[in-house]
């Protein structure tokens, strides 16, 4: 049964670590793909879609499957992540910076850089591409602030063997919302503002149909209104001219 319960956190480890290296991936897929397109101005695809896969979903499986095997899984400190070997340290400090530290700084990086170099380029060419470029901005921070806070996580639970409450929940949420601000950051786009805005106006299509029924009968009310007061009004004025001009035939016999 303990074996078990082990085996099932494990599993759980590997669910975890393969997900958050996924997204972290495929930030610096998306950021090599706006550094083509914006900057050497290549349309195609420069990897075929085997290469994006392998990159963001293969490498991630294979570096989260390896202290699998390895029976590298287990209780770290306070969390289970990776186990101190009592008999080579050195050698779980380096599967744990394979496994989380430097992949994440390496990502870090690259798109840091890769978003401040299309920025210098792009910066004032157009009113378009500026905003386009206080957008762009976004993309690096989203990656800093949910993940910058776990590996302060990690890093304290390594060296004080205790944990902080605060920081542990603070690293748990904003790495859980990575995905939701994600979306917000590359893909809630006026576009999919509006197709957001008309499904909501459907859901309520019945109240607002009526609604509109209403001003309509209103307004066509209204408009047949302004039809008879004007249809009355010229009739008066005809009337009224037609007797200005008796009056002024009877003047003259």
């Amino acid at each position: 049964m303990p074996n078990l319960i082990v085996f099932d956190q494990c599993i759980l480890i590997i669910i975890n670590n393969v997900q958050s290296q996924n997204i972290q991936r495929w930030t610096a897929i998306i950021a090599f793909i706006l550094y083509q397109s914006c900057i050497k101005n290549k349309n195609e695809q420069s990897f075929n879609i085997c290469g994006y896969l392998f990159i963001g979903f293969c490498i991630p499986f294979s570096i989260s499957i390896y202290p699998f095997f390895t029976h590298d899984y287990g209780f770290a400190g306070i969390s289970c992540w990776i186990k101190e070997d009592i008999k080579h340290p050195v050698r779980s400090t380096i599967v744990r910076y394979i496994n989380f530290y430097i992949p994440l700084i390496l990502i870090i990086l690259y798109n840091s850089s890769v978003y401040i170099f299309i920025i210098c380029k792009l910066y004032g060419i157009s009113q378009q591409q500026t905003k386009f470029i206080y957008k762009m901005i976004s993309y690096p921070l989203i990656l800093i602030i949910c993940w910058i806070f776990t590996a302060f996580n990690k890093t304290y639970e390594e060296i004080q063997d205790q944990q902080q409450i605060w920081l542990l929940y603070l690293s748990k949420a904003l790495s859980g919302l990575m995905g939701f601000f994600n979306y917000l950051g590359y893909g809630f786009t006026p576009q999919v503002r509006d197709q957001c805005a008309r499904y909501c106006c459907k859901r309520n299509s019945k109240s607002v149909s009526v609604e509109l029924e209403l001003k309509n009968q209103q307004s066509l009310d209204t408009s047949q209104n302004t039809e008879e007061i004007k249809s009355r009004n010229s009739v008066n004025s005809q009337r009224d001219s037609v007797q200005g001009e008796l009056s002024f035939i009877a003047e003259l016999f």
